[in-house]
């Protein structure tokens, strides 16, 4: 007993060194139904066990404070490493070092440095590439042909992200090698990369340069990012000009199909547009976008700043008014033009535009349901049946639902869209008679209404 007392006090303590936490289920019923779970499964593990002798318990735990170093090798905590793992990493380390690999036709694995030690965390860190690497192995193995002399890492010089290695013997043999390549202009393949990334996500230079400062793997200086920044703007430039005349041929060709399908007359396409402030207030810089009613793509944009207008607020009309000039470049006439409300924009079309069509959005059309609904669904007791109805109280995401579909449904008729909206308080009211063939309320024959009837 005294051993055995000795022995855990000991074993206790060495984990309390390695900071090495017992947990209940080591022990005891836990422990014992952890085991059956694991004999219970498809593919039960198979156990091992390996037996030594020693002359006391101090020479054992010894062992045991061994094997807690050895893991603490191989990862944070001792528990993430099983006696399998540690096991396995000792017996692979034992047969290289000796040179005791079987030279069999079998491909050999040979793990350099798989765990890097706790207090080693923080060194610097590069980017390579796969030909970089390659290339690293090709000049260790041309040293070695002609020198048996191990080499060294020298010097070691870091070019933003990438890093440039200086290896030598003891004959002062220099192989150099980059961890990345290079392109046709002298810049690394990761360095460039690495700046596409930054410019195409939106991340500032600002942001860019505290995530590198925490990852310590190096900072491309902002000279770079601004030389590149008018390189990618040509180019942006370029693909936008193809991509919004793409995308106008496609709106006129399908407009034109359909007007010939219906035997109609051709009036042009239908366009959505709505302003994109550069921040919430008083921005120093909109786009607005015109994007084709069929394929929502982009068919116009218009940048606009304060040397065109120092009012944001009027940024929107003076974008609209450029994306007119624009379809008169490119002789593309709209039919319809689809804005989110702004009085601005609804008088420079009755004015200038009196041919085409002015329309509102579905969503700005409708975006005020839900605020009108609250009113009347909900209020103090005292005002109930006079200002409010409980009734109402459960249909006020529903009847925003029934306005999107009476907007699509009613084929650009006021009346029928009136229709649609009166119908929604007899579908209410459990009377289907107006409501669509196709929907549930006519076509379930077990239908159920989800909501409260309107009975008052």
């Amino acid at each position: 007993m005294d051993d055995d007392g000795n022995y855990k006090r000991l074993r206790d303590d060495n984990r309390k060194q390695y900071e090495r936490k017992k947990r209940k289920s080591d022990t005891g019923e836990q422990m014992a139904a952890r085991n059956q779970k694991r004999k219970c499964q498809e593919n039960p593990l198979i156990s091992g066990s390996i037996r030594f002798y020693v002359k006391s318990t101090e020479e054992r735990v010894a062992i045991y404070n061994k094997m807690d170093k050895i893991k603490l090798c191989l990862a944070e905590r001792i528990s993430s490493v099983t006696n399998e793992q540690l096991l396995n990493s000792v017996f692979d380390f034992f047969i290289q070092m000796h040179g005791l690999e079987e030279n069999d036709n079998q491909q050999e694995l040979l793990d350099f440095q798989s765990y890097l030690p706790c207090k080693n965390v923080d060194e610097d860190l590069f980017l390579t590439s796969y030909s970089a690497m390659r290339n690293i192995c090709a000049g260790i193995q041309q040293h070695r042909q002609g020198c048996e002399n191990p080499l060294d890492v020298k010097r070691l010089q870091r070019f933003g992200h990438t890093g440039k290695v200086t290896f030598t013997c003891k004959k002062n043999h220099i192989v150099t090698a980059d961890s990345s390549q290079h392109l046709p202009g002298g810049m690394f393949l990761a360095n460039l990369r690495m700046i596409h990334a930054v410019n195409a996500t939106g991340l500032r230079y600002s942001q860019y340069k505290r995530f590198c400062d925490s990852a310590n793997f190096g900072l491309i200086p902002e000279g770079m990012f601004e030389n590149q920044h008018e390189l990618y703007c040509l180019k942006t430039e370029e693909l936008t000009r193809e991509s919004i005349a793409e995308a106008i041929n496609e709106e006129v060709a399908t407009e034109v199909l359909k007007s010939e399908n219906t035997d109609t007359q051709f009036n042009g396409i239908n366009i959505l547009t709505d302003a994109r402030h550069g921040w919430r207030r008083n921005a120093a810089q909109s786009d607005v976008i015109a994007i084709g009613q069929n394929h929502h793509r982009v068919v116009g944009l218009a940048v606009v700043t304060r040397a065109d207008d120092h009012v944001s607020q009027r940024h929107e009309i003076k974008g609209v008014q450029k994306l007119y000039e624009h379809f008169e470049e490119h002789d593309v006439s709209v039919n319809i033009h689809g804005h989110d409300r702004n009085a601005s924009v609804n008088k420079y079309l009755a004015t200038n535009q009196p041919t085409f069509t002015n329309a509102n959005d579905t969503w700005h059309a409708s975006k005020g349901v839900n605020k009108e609904m609250k009113k009347i669904a909900n209020g103090p007791k005292k005002l109930m049946g006079i200002t409010w109805h409980p009734d109402l109280s459960d249909k006020i995401a529903s009847i925003k639902t029934h306005t999107y579909y009476a907007m699509k449904k009613c084929q650009g008729s006021p009346e029928k869209l009136r229709e649609l909206l009166d119908n929604i308080v007899e579908h209410y009211k459990d009377r289907h008679e107006g409501c669509s063939a196709e929907s549930r309320c006519k076509t379930d024959p077990n239908y159920e209404p989800s909501k409260q009837l309107i009975k008052d």
